[in-house]
C-alpha cells in the first residue's frame, strides 16, 4: 500500500511532496481524501499530474465549492478500480486556491501485471486533457 501526503500549498504545485513510481512497478491510485479550505476565492481544488513538478498528463483532478461562511470541504474521492500510473512516473499534485491536506492512496503492482493502453482493464485509466479542457472545467467551478 501506498499512501502519499501533499500539503497544498495556495494556488501552486507542491514540490516538497512528489511519488516517483519504483522502477519495475506500477502505481494505482485507488482513492482520494483530505479537505480544501476557503483563501479568497469561491472554489478550491486539487490537480494530479503524472510528472513532477505538475507537468505531463492530468491524471485526475477535484474542486469544492468554498466560502468565507464554509471555509472546509472534504475530499472523500473514491476512483473505483483505480488510477494507472506507469514505472518511472512522478505523481505530483498542484492545489488551486486552497490550502490544506490531500492523501492520495494506493498500491503498487508489478509492472508486467499492470493492464497494458487499450485493454478492457484499462477503461478507468485517464485520458490526459488539453489546456482548453481544463481552462472550461476550471471555468465552470469559478461560476
Amino acid at each position: 500500500m501506498v499512501e502519499i501526503y501533499v500539503s497544498n500549498n495556495i494556488s501552486r504545485c507542491e514540490t516538497r511532496f512528489q511519488y516517483k513510481v519504483p522502477a519495475g512497478k506500477a502505481l494505482i491510485i485507488t482513492a482520494i481524501s483530505g479537505y480544501e479550505q476557503y483563501y479568497n476565492l469561491s472554489y478550491a481544488g486539487i490537480t494530479v499530474y503524472d510528472e513532477a513538478n505538475c507537468q505531463g498528463a492530468v491524471l485526475t483532478s477535484h474542486f469544492s465549492p468554498v466560502s468565507n461562511s464554509s471555509l472546509y470541504a472534504p475530499i472523500a474521492i473514491d476512483l473505483g478500480v483505480g488510477i494507472l500510473v506507469k514505472p518511472g512516473k512522478t505523481v505530483s499534485v498542484a492545489s488551486t486556491s486552497n490550502v490544506g491536506l490531500t492523501f492520495l492512496h494506493g498500491y503498487l503492482v508489478p509492472a508486467a501485471a499492470a493492464p497494458a493502453a487499450g485493454l478492457a482493464e484499462t477503461e478507468s485509466e485517464p485520458t490526459p486533457i488539453t489546456a482548453d479542457e481544463f481552462a472550461a472545467k476550471l471555468k465552470r467551478y469559478k461560476q
